[in-house]
């Protein structure tokens, strides 16, 4: 995970950056709700230019899966498929 990615969830989830680690969990936070996931998602996409499918957004949705590690890796593959 990049500083910008750490900055990106910090601003949506209202953590400190320092506190966005790899295994930080959805339920280990309240404010990562299901609003705040798809504002993730979307800044993502604005961010760093990457493009999810709805199964890809689907996948990455279960509070009980989703990791800032699994977004980092679904937000990377979706650059590597985009890019030249």
């Amino acid at each position: 995970m990049n500083a910008r990615f750490r900055e990106v969830l910090s601003e949506v989830l209202g953590l400190a950056p320092a506190q966005i680690t790899p295994d930080l969990r959805r339920t280990d936070t309240d404010l990562w709700d299901s609003i705040n996931h798809l504002r993730l998602i979307t800044l993502l996409e604005t961010e760093f230019g990457a493009s999810f499918t709805m199964d890809e957004i689907a996948q990455a949705r279960p509070a009980s899966a989703s990791t800032t590690a699994s977004l980092w890796r679904l937000a990377a593959r979706s650059w590597a498929e985009r890019s030249p």
